[in-house]
């Protein structure tokens, strides 16, 4: 565990090895998260980076069908070291804005529909970044 800075601000252990690459600020929101639970966090988007982002490509299911703007896993990974530098641009920019669901109706074994909602996948990038947060 790493030593404390101060009373005020501890730090997230560190995690060293090939088995876990977690970013500790992410180990740090964490923990901030569940142990102040009235505290507000201000542009969280302004902590992501490239880095972060490649990692959580790596973890995108790639299966996935286009979103609204058409453009599936295989056209963004043509062009992925540029996609996700302009993705990081505009989030620390705060000019990102995620787009919107694209609406499939899946048939049930009852005959009846089920709504399914395909994100972007930029938006599914960036779910995959929250959803990798460890647990409080």
């Amino acid at each position: 565990m790493t030593d404390i800075r101060s009373v005020q601000r501890p730090l997230a252990p560190d995690k060293v090895g090939p088995d876990h690459v977690e970013p500790t600020f992410l180990q740090a929101l964490s923990t901030k998260a569940g142990t102040a639970k009235a505290h507000r966090f201000q542009n969280l988007y302004g902590s992501l980076n490239e880095s972060l982002l490649y990692e959580a490509w790596c973890n995108l299911n790639k299966q996935g069908a286009p979103g609204v703007d058409k453009v599936s896993i295989a056209q963004y990974e043509e062009n992925l070291g540029e996609n996700i530098r302009r993705l990081v641009e505009r989030l620390k920019g705060s000019d990102y804005r995620s787009q919107l669901i694209r609406r499939k109706y899946i048939p049930k074994g009852n005959g009846k529909e089920r709504p399914l909602g395909i994100p972007v996948v930029e938006d599914r990038l960036l779910q995959v970044v929250e959803s990798e947060k460890p647990e409080a």
